[in-house]
């Protein structure tokens, strides 16, 4: 009886675990700053799946905005200077319960939200290929003034994808506007435990509604998407 209720016990700790755990799904972002060239910037993203919503920002700002919550955890109220440098400004959070999307920006002492329902309305083809050692299938929609491309794998237990693309049965392997000076590709996923909810603890919060066509606020559209 009591090796039963070990055997009970071990197997409940670990279903929290795996529910305490986050998808990590790490893509490369390439753009061109001016149309037409052949030449492209590229950062590296991270997109951190977990049960109810996603975050989506620079690989490197989401390291140090897990610094912070450690350090917060730890009762700090003072951070040190990032040892990284970010192109990519925005972080983009997806709350999939209420299908609300919102584009966070840190601005000197203040971090300005702006909050959006609208999401992409896709076309679904028959074509398919191969991807990151996935098949894929091919999808399409027009959004923020573009035509996107995406190919997306539903062997991936995620329905998301990069920056503000989500709604498709499976995951988002890789995403372009139809003239590529927007290029999202996978470059790696893992299974982890991941943690930024503690990063604005001490930051002002200012919320804004969505102006500019919908353009997020602050947002240098040379650099992104939308």
């Amino acid at each position: 009886m009591k090796l039963k209720l070990l055997i009970i016990l071990f197997a409940f700790m670990g279903s929290v675990d795996t529910f305490s755990q986050s998808y990590k799904i790490i893509y490369d972002f390439k753009w061109r700053t001016e149309k037409g060239s052949k030449e492209y910037n590229s950062e590296l993203t991270a997109l951190i799946k977990n049960n109810e919503a996603s975050y989506f920002e620079s690989l490197a700002k989401f390291k140090y905005d897990s610094l912070k919550t450690v350090l917060v955890k730890q009762g700090s109220r003072s951070f040190p200077s990032p040892e990284e440098k970010w192109k990519l400004q925005a972080l983009i959070s997806k709350n999939f319960k209420s299908q609300t999307t919102v584009s966070e920006e840190n601005f000197f002492d203040k971090v300005y939200f702006t909050s959006y329902t609208c999401k992409p309305n896709w076309k679904i083809h028959q074509e398919k290929s191969r991807l990151f050692n996935y098949t894929v299938q091919k999808a399409e929609t027009d959004f923020g003034g573009r035509k996107w491309i995406a190919w997306f794998t539903n062997e991936v237990p995620v329905n998301d994808g990069p920056y503000k693309f989500f709604g498709l049965p499976g995951l988002i392997l890789k995403i372009s506007d139809s003239e590529e000076n927007f290029i999202f590709e996978i470059k790696g996923i893992t299974k982890e435990k991941n943690s930024i909810e503690e990063r604005n603890a001490h930051t002002s919060k200012v919320k804004f509604t969505p102006t500019n066509n919908g353009k997020p606020f602050g947002i240098n559209t040379r650099k992104n998407p939308q």
